[in-house]
């Protein structure tokens, strides 16, 4: 069921909401504005360290051929630093020292790896980039601690040094902020970064932000000294209250939750950092799952097709390989224009804020190439990567785009730091040696959950016989064998749960006992 856009002002501005679904294995974040799916994020349960994370780690591997090292942080897989991710400065010798004082140390770019690692010794690191593929964490000890407004650097060489966020570009606003910071009082050996988040932000808001960060750091360093490598030091928040610090903004009108636990803790955390701010935090109780009242579903369908369609009637096909991700624009059915060249024009601007939304919404990183229709006039390429750059604009991650390139293709970067949406949800499939793709067992047993609750609530039948994939049941019910009586007591409906080896991996089988009638999901 489509639920109707709230207007909260006369000239029908659309709502900004942050919707939050818990499931037993996975957190789904959709950020709206309307209708239309600006930010996604989904985190599933997994002992996998994340970005954020601070470990205490031991050097296991020392390689001076390429001038880096794996560290042991109790993972079961190494992680990877290079010795430009090592500052020395903040060797943390009070509870990390080194096992050979006599090797000889330098800095700046003459520095050697041997020069500052030796095996076995005890390092504090922090996690910059997930685990991808076969690929173990990348690590640095130049260790950053988020808060709300203010990032934390704790580090002899920054002693009271302060910085702002280069997104911040409005010049008012820049001498405000610098302003406040400099009247903060920040203790020795510690550095401050105000994040773009701070925008607008109070100095009473830089101030609880501080004793935060220095309370979250000393906790730290004191776990650090009593324990020994390898070992996790301190966790990341988990991905709501993460996306809700780094993303919300006074423009939020509304955040809907369908977990009364997360609910409570959101809760907590908008009294603790966002006191003066009436949001309106909401629990959402209807049985009718979150992300179909409010049609987030079909935003997500889209997302993940290969070719996805522009309102002008043209289409764009991104193709993620395993060197970078190749998209292609076409004008398809767009016929809005008598002459070519402005056809193609509108096409390709439209693509260019399409595309940079696409990159957002399924966390698409690394090397991109872009072929966007050729363009015989100067201007209107000008104008094209003008938009491209422009709608990147609202990107966390760090981009990179390059002039045209002689072809008239448009190469840029983007940050990544963990798995694509397509690689975390999808796996090779076993029939095609990784040729196409299909979802993963946990996409399917976490989808045949939501379907099964789908049929239950649409269906006035006492009765429901479901059969599945006997695969896709054993890894549905292994982390949820209590499922079929909660469903029974929840729905107040007699339903029978089999397996059925001819029913497809990603389809159920309902029959509504004692009639004959069947059908597929």
């Amino acid at each position: 069921m489509r639920r109707k856009q709230k207007n909260n002002s006369d000239s029908e501005k659309p709502m900004n909401r942050i919707f939050i679904n818990v499931e037993q294995q996975e957190q789904r974040i959709a950020f709206m504005v309307g209708d239309r799916l600006e930010h996604f994020y989904i985190e599933r349960s997994s002992d996998e360290p994340i970005a954020g994370d601070i470990y205490k780690g031991v050097v296991k591997n020392i390689v001076p051929s390429i001038q880096a090292a794996f560290i042991d942080i109790g993972t079961g897989k190494n992680g990877f630093i290079h010795v430009s991710d090592l500052k020395e400065n903040i060797e943390f010798d009070t509870f990390a020292p080194r096992k050979d004082t006599n090797v000889k140390k330098r800095s700046g770019q003459n520095a050697s790896i041997s020069d500052i690692l030796v095996d076995g010794q005890e390092i504090i690191v922090q996690v910059t980039k997930e685990a991808i593929k076969s690929k173990g964490v990348r690590l640095t000890n130049d260790i950053s601690i988020p808060g709300r407004n203010l990032v934390l650097i704790p580090a002899p060489d920054k002693n009271n040094q302060r910085g702002i966020s280069r997104k911040i570009t409005d010049r008012n606003e820049r001498k405000r902020l610098k302003e406040l910071l400099e009247k903060l009082k920040i203790p020795k050996h510690y550095g401050v970064i105000l994040r773009t988040a701070g925008e607008l932000a109070t100095q009473k808001n830089f101030e609880r932000d501080m004793a935060y960060l220095i309370k979250s750091w000393e906790e730290i360093a004191k776990e650090a000294k009593k324990k020994q490598g390898p070992c996790l030091l301190h966790s990341e928040f988990d991905i709501s209250i993460k996306i809700i610090r780094d993303l919300f903004t006074p423009e939020i009108d509304e955040v809907i939750i369908d977990s009364k636990e997360e609910y409570y803790k959101i809760k907590k955390y908008f009294r603790h950092f966002f006191p003066e701010i009436k949001a309106k935090i909401i629990y959402y109780r209807r049985k009718t799952p979150l992300f179909d009242a409010y049609a987030i579903e079909d935003e997500l369908e889209k997302m993940f097709q290969r070719k996805f369609w522009l309102k002008c009637g043209g289409y764009i096909v991104i193709d993620e390989t395993e060197a970078l991700v190749a998209i292609d624009v076409n004008t398809g059915r767009n016929v809005a224009h008598k002459n070519l060249e402005d056809t193609i024009r509108a096409t390709n601007i439209e693509a260019a804020e399409e595309i940079a939304r696409q990159l957002r919404l399924r966390n698409i990183g690394g090397i991109i190439v872009i072929d966007f229709i050729d363009m015989a006039k100067r201007e209107n390429r000008k104008a094209v990567l003008q938009q491209l750059e422009e709608s990147l604009k609202k990107d966390k991650a760090k981009t990179n785009i390059l002039p045209l390139s002689q072809i008239g293709l448009v190469e840029m970067t983007r940050q990544r730091i963990k798995e694509s949406i397509n690689q975390e949800l999808y796996e090779k499939c076993e029939h095609c040696g990784g040729r196409g793709l299909r979802k993963s067992l946990m996409s399917l047993s976490i989808e045949a959950h939501r379907k099964i609750k789908r049929v239950l609530l649409k269906t006035r039948e006492k009765q429901v016989k479901i059969s599945i994939n006997p695969v896709v049941m054993d890894a549905m019910l292994a982390d949820n064998p209590q499922l079929k009586r909660r469903l029974e007591r929840s729905f107040r409906k007699k339903i029978f749960i089999e397996p059925d080896e001819t029913v497809p991996r990603e389809s159920l089988k309902v029959e509504f006992p004692p009639s004959d009638k069947v059908q597929f999901i």
